[in-house]
């Protein structure tokens, strides 16, 4: 169980690196685009809670800020893995530019 979290840490810390490498590029370019995110959390919690706001206010500190060149797509699937696959189908069918998933499997799925 140890393992899998710590594989669920080191996807994600490899997610927020692809994240600081991609947006730069995307904002070389000229006009102004709105960049669609999807957010996942697999059940409601204060620590997840927490680290997607400070997600949030991670990317509005770097200029990317909600309704003005962001928009956030905001998903709890509360547990249920079924759910969350229908999520992550979702975002793959909707133009979703990055999927930050806190500890579900989301991410493979829409990969």
């Amino acid at each position: 169980m140890r393992k899998r979290a710590t594989s669920k840490i080191v996807v994600g810390i490899c997610l927020v690196l692809l994240l600081a490498l991609a947006l730069p590029l995307m904002s070389a370019c000229e006009e102004e685009m709105e960049y669609n995110i999807g957010l996942t959390q697999f059940a409601t919690h204060p620590a997840a809670d927490a680290g997607r706001q400070g997600f949030i206010d991670a990317l509005a500190d770097a200029g990317y800020v909600e309704d003005e060149n962001v928009a956030y797509d905001y998903q709890n699937p509360e547990g249920d893995p079924t759910v969350e696959q229908t999520i992550a189908q979702k975002f793959v069918d909707v133009p979703t530019v990055l999927v930050l998933d806190d500890i579900g499997d989301a991410v493979e799925v829409a990969v």
